[in-house]
């Protein structure tokens, strides 16, 4: 089931039902944390395995505009630096906030994968990474529902 982020005929409201209701219906059908765009540690251990260390480069999402994670990807293909315009956002996806109990439920299904980066990359993890398996009390305010609804849709705000 997936949600058009930018279907412009669903109210917030019923944006925020279907996001929920798609992800109760990922926990009920399936283990989270094996969606295979969502299993960070399979695909490393994959990745890993077949290619040469010296021809991997991993990069984060939330580092990957600026001018420095740019530079260290040109430098690692061995082609001429490019700037960037890591302020210009396009194509934006909608987002929405999940209720506590979803985004709890998200936190804890996908807990293994944060784990693994975070035991692979250690502090070089986004901080919105290390945030996102903490207790709901402690989170900075939705920093998880949003990349939840990235993950689980594949739209939302970057």
């Amino acid at each position: 089931m997936a949600i058009g982020a930018q279907n412009p005929t669903l109210s917030d409201a019923a944006y925020e039902a279907k996001c929920v209701a798609h992800a109760q219906d990922l926990r009920d059908k399936r283990d989270i944390a094996r969606i295979p765009r969502a299993d960070y540690a399979r695909t490393m251990e994959a990745l890993e395995a077949a290619v040469p260390s010296d021809h991997i480069h991993y990069a984060f999402y939330e580092d990957l505009f600026s001018q420095d994670s740019v530079d260290e990807i040109c430098a690692f293909l061995d082609i001429r630096p490019h700037k960037v315009a890591g302020d210009k956002r396009v194509n934006l996806g909608r987002s929405t906030v999940l209720p506590d109990a979803v985004e709890q439920m998200l936190s804890e299904a996908l807990a293994p994968q944060y784990q693994a980066v975070r035991a692979r990359f250690g502090d070089s993890v986004p901080a919105a990474w290390r945030e996102s398996v903490v207790p709901l009390s402690k989170k900075a305010p939705q920093a998880f529902s949003k990349k939840a609804v990235r993950l689980l849709t594949g739209f939302g705000d970057n």
